[in-house]
């Protein structure tokens, strides 16, 4: 995705000429609501984030061994974000924090393992990305949701929104079983499209913290 940016500035909508958007659909995806359906589907397309700048890429359907059920767990993100974006205390803006009632899978396996889980926005929420949306959301543990991930790749995406500069973002959870929700890895490519530094980063999401690697200009937390 980052190949395909040039240095210069760009709109933050106009994503269509970067990749291939298929049709948004915010419903039913995002939701539990799959679990009613008979067509094996998890969700009928990709949704959107608050501004419209991200798009929420289908979840997969697969077999959880750890709930004994058909699950649905999030496949990725992609956009050009910008400070309209931008969701801090000194910049209130679209992106929400996690609700209680959404729990994508893998969380109570985090729980059940003897951790304490999180849950993981896909696209920061500081950075515009939705709480509430199942598609951008998937389990961490604790201390690598917070402060590893927080103080390190995202930390570095708000330097830049908050600079005024547009970030082109792709972030890829890499499953580390067919059978669980939980993420053995979290992809991060992103650039800055003002200063034309882009970054490739993989987050291992490990009980026993995070830990980064990728191209030498990541930003890594000890």
């Amino acid at each position: 995705m980052i190949a395909l940016v040039s240095t210069g500035v760009h709109t933050p909508t106009a994503t269509d000429d970067l990749y291939f958007l298929p049709d948004p659909a915010d419903q039913p995806g995002g939701s539990n609501s799959w679990r009613s359906r008979d067509d094996k589907k998890c969700d009928d397309g990709p949704g959107l984030s608050p501004t419209g700048h991200v798009t929420y890429l289908p979840r997969e359907r697969y077999y959880d061994n750890h709930s004994k059920q058909d699950e649905c767990r999030a496949t990725g993100i992609y956009g050009i974000i910008d400070d309209d974006d931008l969701t801090t205390v000194g910049h209130p803006g679209p992106g929400s924090s996690t609700g209680h009632a959404k729990r994508p899978p893998g969380y109570e396996e985090i729980r059940r393992q003897g951790h304490k889980p999180n849950n993981g926005h896909l696209q920061p929420k500081l950075g515009g990305g939705d709480g509430k949306d199942l598609r951008n959301l998937v389990p961490q543990y604790s201390h690598v949701n917070s402060p590893y991930i927080r103080d390190g790749v995202e930390a570095d995406i708000r330097k830049s929104l908050e600079a005024g500069h547009s970030v082109a973002l792709s972030i890829t959870p890499h499953y580390g079983s067919g059978g669980s929700g939980i993420p053995g890895k979290i992809e991060y490519n992103y650039a800055d499209l003002n200063t034309g530094v882009t970054k490739h980063c993989v987050v291992l999401n490990r009980p026993s913290g995070g830990l980064t690697t990728g191209s030498a200009n990541c930003p890594k937390k000890p």
